[in-house]
């Protein structure tokens, strides 16, 4: 494993995007394809989410990653939805908005990561068969 890369969990890195713009971190690209330092997290296309280790805050965004990444699809969406409401309110609404974009990430996540194992299923398997198999 990178000594650059911090796993948080199996969906969860930490890794300086300094570093992966260098070159430093071999074979990570990310799904937009932009890897600047500017960024606070990016997905990989297997569903990985990044944060960027150089941002001074990039811990308090670990931690809450860390909680939404543990709720069910119907809790993401009932939170959503919650945080949709509050921000149409009148008043400065930057919780609210803060929520909206961590539950927004954690659902784009889940369906990239499910894209990626649709597109992915049973893979290694069938190199295997193909090869050992004949």
């Amino acid at each position: 494993m990178n000594p650059n890369i911090e796993v948080v969990n199996e969906n969860l890195w930490v890794v300086n995007f300094e570093h992966v713009r260098m070159k430093w971190i071999e074979g990570l690209h990310f799904l937009d394809g932009s890897d600047d330092r500017i960024k606070y997290a990016a997905l990989t296309e297997d569903g990985r989410l990044y944060i960027n280790k150089a941002m001074d805050d990039y811990s308090e965004l670990v931690e809450i990653m860390s909680i939404y990444m543990k709720y069910s699809d119907d809790d993401l969406n009932v939170v959503l939805a919650n945080s949709k409401k509050q921000m149409a309110l009148p008043g400065d609404n930057r919780t609210a908005q803060l929520i909206h974009c961590f539950v927004k990430w954690e659902i784009t996540r889940r369906s990239v990561q499910k894209e990626y194992f649709k597109k992915h299923k049973g893979f290694p398997i069938k190199n295997i068969k193909e090869r050992w198999c004949k």
